[in-house]
C-alpha cells in the first residue's frame, strides 16, 4: 500500500512532464509503470526486456531488491535522474 501511494504522489507531482512510460516485464515493475502512466490515457506505456532481470540495468537480482525495499519509487527514480552516482 506504501508503495502504491508513493508511486501516486510521485505521479501527482511530474504527470505534466511524462511523454512515455518505459517498464521491465516484472509484475510488479508493470503494476508501477500502470500507476504513473495513469493520469493520461494519451501516456504510452512500453514493456522493455532491456530492464527487466536480467538485463543492463539490472544484474544482481538480490542487491536489486534490497535497493527496492530500501528506497521509495520517488527516491528510486530521483537517484536514476541524477546526473551523479549514487
Amino acid at each position: 500500500a506504501k508503495g502504491k501511494a508513493d508511486c501516486l504522489q510521485w505521479q501527482q507531482k511530474n504527470h505534466r512532464d511524462l511523454r512515455q512510460v518505459y517498464t521491465s516485464p516484472v509484475k510488479r515493475c508493470v503494476e508501477t509503470a500502470t500507476i504513473i502512466s495513469s493520469s493520461s490515457p494519451l501516456i504510452p506505456t512500453y514493456i522493455s526486456t532491456l530492464l527487466g532481470d536480467p538485463s543492463v540495468f539490472v544484474t544482481n537480482r538480490a542487491q536489486a531488491q534490497n535497493y527496492f525495499l530500501q528506497f521509495t519509487i520517488a527516491e528510486i527514480v530521483t537517484r536514476l535522474l541524477s546526473p551523479q552516482p549514487n
